[in-house]
């Protein structure tokens, strides 16, 4: 006899494995954290099962993974559009962050961050910003998994003075978070042109001593790639595999302007790039060679960035929107299938981060991560192909329930954990702090 804590009974199951297994009517067994049973409902029958879920007419799929964000960033959603990267950093972002950012500020954009995240499929994030403590008290609170790092700077942060207090808050994130169920911590250094290449190099020997991620902004912008190339004779990929920084650690956020070779130090370091389509395209700082990167097996996942820079956390409509424009910039409406594009939202970000062994399909043993999306929809109907349908048609309003770590943590398009008003209420209250910097 199958015994289980959660059952999703009926349910199209798209499992992203290598295969990209599917089952019309499928079920999943869930024991504790972990999935412990796959297959079709018709094959069901010696079980106990504490919760049955009836997902008749809907996909279960692999929860989206979001590889690079700034979660608390939502309290400065809308404050600084329609700007060139460089001045919204140095004019706005930067001098706003070191007035207004808080651990009350952090705790409260990170909560209604993953809400809006979990409410729209994702179920794992990768996050680099300041009191990231604060980040892993809201994600173990909501019930969401998460990597979480301390973005390290050369100059006065909102939670350090200097790189010195930044490096001790990192020891005490590692120890804090060891054993922690839906808590990883990586280190995290903002920018090769921010971080000088003792902190670059202070910082990668931590990752190694811990065997933690790297998460790193790399090339970015033209700006960044002409300045590097003026200053050091190399793009900043050269740099800083120069200085021994590019490793399968390394999860390199954006990746633009990147040469031939950079690609070739890409794929021979396992380096996870982070591909944020929207963010780029707002802020207009290239195009990631994407297409390139897939066919030369580079890892690659996909993000939203912080919302203030993007302006939403929306992995579907980044799905969508990173299928169309490489469509669009190489002419070829083949590149980035539907099929593809769900696999880099899902198992190419798990790949990215190191997580592929525990999250990013489902699979039996991997931890029980999973959403589940309506289609009994004008925009769900009809259905050929639901690859095609999840990418291009029925979008993230669609997710009706997320599960991680086995806990069902979205009910039916509801968070009975969590004080939805209360959350929303504390954003607008700092809300008006921050309007009132700005005049």
């Amino acid at each position: 006899m199958q015994i289980f804590d959660i059952l999703v009974v009926h349910a199209h199951i798209l499992t992203i494995n290598a295969d990209f297994t599917e089952y019309r009517d499928g079920y999943v067994g869930v024991k504790g954290n972990r999935i412990t049973a796959i297959g079709n409902s018709s094959d069901l029958i010696d079980y106990q099962a504490k919760r049955t879920i009836d997902a008749k007419g809907k996909i279960l799929m692999p929860g989206l993974v979001n590889t690079h964000t700034h979660v608390p960033m939502t309290i400065f959603r809308g404050v600084a559009d329609d700007i060139v990267l460089h001045d919204w950093l140095m004019k706005y972002i930067f001098p706003l962050e070191k007035q207004c950012v808080t651990e009350e500020f952090v705790l409260t954009g990170a909560r209604l961050a993953m809400l809006e995240m979990l409410s729209t499929g994702t179920t794992c994030f990768n996050d680099m910003y300041y009191f990231s403590d604060k980040i892993g008290q809201a994600a173990t609170e909501i019930g969401m998994r998460g990597i979480i790092s301390e973005g390290l700077v050369d100059f006065q942060a909102p939670s350090f003075k200097d790189p010195d207090a930044g490096f001790k808050y990192n020891d005490f994130l590692i120890e804090k978070y060891k054993n922690h169920s839906l808590i990883s911590v990586g280190v995290a250094s903002h920018a090769p042109y921010t971080c000088a290449p003792e902190l670059l190099e202070r910082t990668e020997a931590l990752a190694q001593k811990h065997n933690l991620t790297h998460h790193i902004h790399i090339a970015e912008t033209e700006w960044e790639f002409n300045k590097f190339w003026d200053e050091h004779a190399c793009s900043p990929v050269q740099y800083l595999d120069n200085l021994g920084i590019i490793s399968n650690r390394t999860i390199a956020a954006h990746s633009i302007w990147l040469t031939d070779e950079d690609l070739h130090i890409f794929k021979n370091q396992n380096v996870g790039v982070a591909h944020n389509p929207e963010c780029n395209m707002k802020i207009s700082s290239g195009v990631a060679r994407i297409p390139e990167m897939y066919q030369a097996g580079i890892k690659i996942g996909l993000g939203t960035d912080g919302p203030a820079s993007n302006n939403d956390m929306d992995m579907f409509g980044e799905m969508r929107s990173m299928a169309f424009l490489h469509k669009f910039v190489s002419g070829n409406p083949t590149v980035i299938p539907a099929r593809q594009a769900l696999r880099i939202a899902t198992m190419g970000g798990a790949e990215v981060l190191n997580k592929e062994k525990e999250i990013g399909s489902v699979e039996i043993g991997k931890r029980a991560d999973f959403i589940i999306v309506n289609t009994d929809t004008f925009s769900g109907t009809p259905i050929f192909d639901p690859y095609s349908a999840l990418v291009y048609s029925i979008g993230s309003h669609n997710v009706t329930d997320t599960f991680v770590n086995g806990v069902h943590v979205y009910q039916n398009r509801l968070f009975p954990f969590s004080d939805v008003e209360k959350i929303k209420a504390d954003a607008r209250t700092l809300a008006i702090l921050v309007a009132q910097k700005l005049k």
